[in-house]
C-alpha cells in the first residue's frame, strides 16, 4: 500500500484552539491519520492516509479442456 501525507501548522498563535479542533475534525472525517507531531510544543502534525491501489484488470477466462 502507498501513503501520501499532510503537514499542518498547529501553533495556536494564529489561530484558536476551537479553530485548530474543527480543521483536525474535518482532517479526520477524510480519512487522514496523525502520524507524529514535533517541533516546540508539538507545533506541527504529520498526517498520513492510505492511498487506494488502483484496480487491477481481471485476468482473462479460459476455456477448460475436455
Amino acid at each position: 500500500m502507498q501513503y501520501e501525507y499532510l503537514l499542518v501548522d498547529a501553533s495556536l498563535a494564529s489561530r484558536k484552539a476551537r479553530d485548530l479542533e474543527r480543521e483536525l475534525n474535518k482532517l479526520g472525517a477524510e480519512g487522514w491519520e496523525l502520524a507524529l507531531a514535533f517541533g516546540l510544543h508539538n507545533q506541527t502534525f504529520a498526517f498520513m492516509r492510505g492511498i487506494p491501489e488502483p484496480d487491477k484488470p481481471a485476468k482473462p477466462k479460459t476455456k477448460a479442456s475436455k
